[in-house]
């Protein structure tokens, strides 16, 4: 029999023994032993390509979501506005914009009030005011809001979004981006009805506030039922702000419509996009 004809007709060296047959190519069959430097370069090349990959793909994600923020910002904001609870990570924006920065606390007490960003750079703080109420600013004063992950901290959601409407010129941008419960911390709980956000935009009392924090201590702290009446005092006492609400993209473009069909708020919404675990939304103020 030709030795040629034998497929596995290997030697201890993993070499066929028929030289003429090229490894890898003339034999399906052919298997690189572990000893041989063909092996030992396919196994360097799989490492190498994987390790592209899943830079690609986990940097990409983390540049992109900066990005296009970015790019959504310089479409939509210029002249004079604010940028409310910005902390650490404030909007990137261009040169024809220029940014007050709105906060509950000055720069030195949210320091405080948020511990585990103590090695960040806070913006400075120009005006403190409650953000859901921003009583210290005048009415159509604003051409742009940026709300970034303040929403789901607003108590009242419905009222937030009108106070920020108050304060914008007509034409307007409010930009907002809201993080996507299902790909957060807050997966484990439901998203809020709009029933929901019209009872407490009715009923802001103590009662309202302790339904948000149970809920917050039992499905995002995971704390035994035993602990959870201590926890609670804790949150209460510092006013710790929590995500009250939940959304996914779906139930956030409802409250946008509902807010415009339902509560005649005037406005009509320019961009709405999945942006990583987050949803932004720009929202153009309309005369009434």
């Amino acid at each position: 029999m030709d030795p040629c004809s034998l497929k596995n007709n290997r030697g201890t060296n993993g070499r066929h023994d028929c030289h003429s047959v090229k490894r890898g190519q003339t034999d399906p069959h052919w298997i690189p032993d572990r000893r041989t430097r063909p092996y030992r370069l396919m196994k360097f090349n799989t490492m190498l390509l994987s390790r592209k990959l899943f830079a690609r793909f986990f940097f990409g994600a983390l540049f992109g979501h900066t990005r296009r923020r970015k790019r959504i910002a310089h479409k939509w904001l210029s002249g004079d506005g604010i940028e409310i609870g910005a902390l650490h990570n404030p909007l990137p924006t261009n040169h024809k914009t220029h940014v007050t920065y709105v906060d509950r606390m000055d720069s030195e007490a949210l320091l405080r009030h948020y511990p585990k960003l103590s090695g960040r750079s806070f913006v400075p703080v120009n005006i403190v005011a409650d953000g859901e109420l921003l009583s210290s600013i005048n009415d159509m004063s604003q051409d742009f809001v940026i709300a970034n992950h303040l929403l789901e901290h607003c108590i009242d959601p419905i009222g937030a979004l009108k106070t920020w409407l108050r304060v914008l010129k007509f034409g307007g941008i409010a930009y907002m981006a809201v993080p996507d419960k299902r790909f957060t911390f807050d997966y484990k709980r439901a998203a809020t009805t709009w029933n929901h956000f019209l009872d407490d935009s009715r009923n802001t009392d103590e009662h309202s506030h302790k339904a948000h924090y149970i809920d917050w201590i039992k499905n995002v702290m995971k704390k035994p039922e035993e602990e959870s009446d201590g926890v609670l005092a804790h949150l209460l006492k510092r006013q710790y702000s929590i995500h009250f609400h939940t959304w996914t993209a779906i139930t956030l473009h409802e409250f946008f419509r509902n807010c415009r069909t339902d509560l005649g708020f005037p406005f009509s919404i320019c961009e709405f996009k999945k942006n990583g675990n987050e949803l932004i939304a720009v929202l153009k103020k309309e005369p009434t």
